[in-house]
């Protein structure tokens, strides 16, 4: 892995974000739902024994900007390579899968911790609570980077990739409405949602080792989608070959 590239590759990556309407709106949308989520986050309801709340602070604004913009921007970036038949291109100067991946990370990632030190700001977390949010967040960013990644690989256009991601952006947001609806569900202790709401309830407390306890699902998704990623380069390679 030459470095020398991927530093390259990120300054390329970084002139092209900036003119790309699609991200431009991305990071719009963002910043509109933190506030949406800031203002949401104030109301609820009951019914019957239940409280029913909209949104849940920090973890569903965490749970949109991994679904929604780390996903849509690494499979966007990633499949614009093929778009514009610049794939060729990058493979003339030797540049890897793995220089090209860690380049589109890089901006993703970048993005996505920024916008959720922003809305860290915005709830007024205190330092050490966003710290420790931050790194509890990386798993779950992950879980999406690699889950726009694999989307990526199977898309052919822009297109395919909000054809793809959006499903994946519902059932999310299906399951985040049953943790914040604190339905009696066990099933919903399979997915990453409950244990970032409840990792996020610990990092308030200041109660960071029983919070640590809560990371483990979310880094077993990321594995997964990883994994999932790895055989499918492994399958690609083969019919090239």
């Amino acid at each position: 892995m030459d470095f020398r590239r991927i530093r390259i590759l990120i300054q390329r990556e970084f002139q092209d974000i900036i003119w790309n309407g699609q991200i431009m709106i991305v990071l719009f949308s963002a910043l509109i739902m933190v506030s949406t989520v800031y203002i949401l986050n104030q109301f609820g309801f009951n019914v019957d024994q239940y409280e029913i709340v909209f949104f849940n602070a920090i973890p569903s604004v965490l749970g949109f900007i991994s679904a929604f913009v780390v996903m849509y921007i690494q499979g966007n970036i990633l499949v614009e390579e093929r778009e514009h038949r610049t794939l060729k291109v990058l493979k003339l100067y030797k540049v890897s899968r793995a220089e090209l991946l860690v380049a589109k990370s890089t901006i993703t990632l970048v993005i996505a911790m920024g916008l959720l030190i922003v809305a860290m700001i915005v709830f007024r977390y205190e330092f050490l609570h966003a710290v420790g949010g931050l790194l509890f967040s990386l798993p779950m960013l992950f879980m999406f980077l690699f889950l726009g990644t694999l989307i990526a690989e199977y898309s052919k256009n822009t297109i395919e990739v909000s054809l793809y991601g959006w499903p994946i952006i519902i059932v999310y947001f299906m399951l985040e409405g049953i943790v914040n609806s604190n339905l009696d569900v066990n099933f919903i202790k399979a997915f990453p949602n409950f244990h970032v709401t409840q990792g996020f309830d610990y990092i308030l407390r200041g109660e960071w080792a029983a919070a640590s306890l809560y990371i483990i699902v979310p880094v077993f998704w990321a594995v997964l989608f990883y994994l999932l990623l790895k055989k499918k380069w492994n399958a690609s390679d083969q019919q090239n070959m």
